[in-house]
């Protein structure tokens, strides 16, 4: 979430800087985007403190497994999020465990390594195409529907005229397009990859190449200035732009969320 909000940041300080025309609205998101950057971070804070009272709670002996296995992860070259998920999943099998009378070795077995090697192999697997689709869905929706309530809202006046009268451009919704349903599944896949075949050096630059498609479009479609296709990125989507459509849009961003998280149970 850190990240993704930083990245936000860092766009919207280039867009910025390379047209004047986007500056009013960009400004605008800026403390919207700094605010959020916060609150990922305070919430992070809390997060770790959490998870330091809980490990601290644990009995000596499966305190002193946890860490044994935390150092075990390290050797894996895995990204911190992959390894804070997989200590979490560990520590809450601790917690289980020792609140039932049971001796740590009795949960991990002789050896801790293959105890480790079991949750990293589970995390090297692929995401189904399914939840990727969810995900990418929920994703795209959620970005239209943030754009549709930002140009109501900025139209001063939150009413049914305002949400019909802005609909889409042609340019933003195939680039949201393009971002949500290839460049994110791409930036998830690779991920995943390094982490399961362990990259490492320039090996691991291919991480970013999704990244920086997304600023590459939105871009572009600033710095277009042929007539022909400028009229063509103008053409009107008229997605979101009543009740009835807003609301099915937002059943959908639900539905897709949903489904991601079921995916990501099973």
């Amino acid at each position: 979430m850190i990240g993704l909000t930083l990245f936000l940041l860092i766009t919207a300080i280039v867009l910025i800087a390379i047209n004047a025309e986007t500056r009013g609205a960009l400004i605008i998101f800026l403390p919207m985007i700094i605010i959020i950057v916060l609150v990922s971070v305070f919430i992070s804070v809390l997060q770790m403190n959490k998870i330091k009272e809980r490990i601290a709670n644990l009995p000596e002996n499966y305190k002193a497994v946890y860490l044994d296995a935390n150092e075990l992860l390290g050797a894996y070259g895995m990204l911190k999020g992959d390894k804070q998920e997989i200590m979490n999943m560990i520590l809450e099998i601790f917690e289980h465990s020792s609140l039932e009378g049971r001796d740590v070795y009795e949960v991990v077995g002789k050896d801790i390594s293959s105890f480790v090697e079991g949750f990293v192999a589970e995390a090297g697997k692929t995401y189904s195409l399914l939840g990727l689709f969810g995900y990418s869905t929920a994703l795209f929706i959620g970005y239209l529907l943030l754009i549709k309530i930002y140009d109501v809202i900025r139209s001063g006046t939150i009413s049914l005229q305002a949400l019909q009268s802005k609909p889409f451009d042609l340019g933003v919704f195939v680039t949201y397009f393009i971002i949500a349903y290839v460049c994110v599944p791409w930036l998830i896949l690779s991920i995943q990859r390094s982490t399961k075949y362990q990259w490492r050096g320039m090996k691991r630059i291919q991480i970013m190449i999704p990244v920086f498609i997304p600023i590459s479009l939105f871009v572009g479609l600033i710095l277009i200035n042929a007539p022909g296709l400028i009229k063509i990125i103008e053409l009107p989507v008229n997605l979101f732009t009543n009740i009835w459509s807003s609301g099915i849009g937002i059943l959908l961003l639900i539905g897709s969320l949903f489904l991601t998280r079921l995916q990501k149970k099973r």
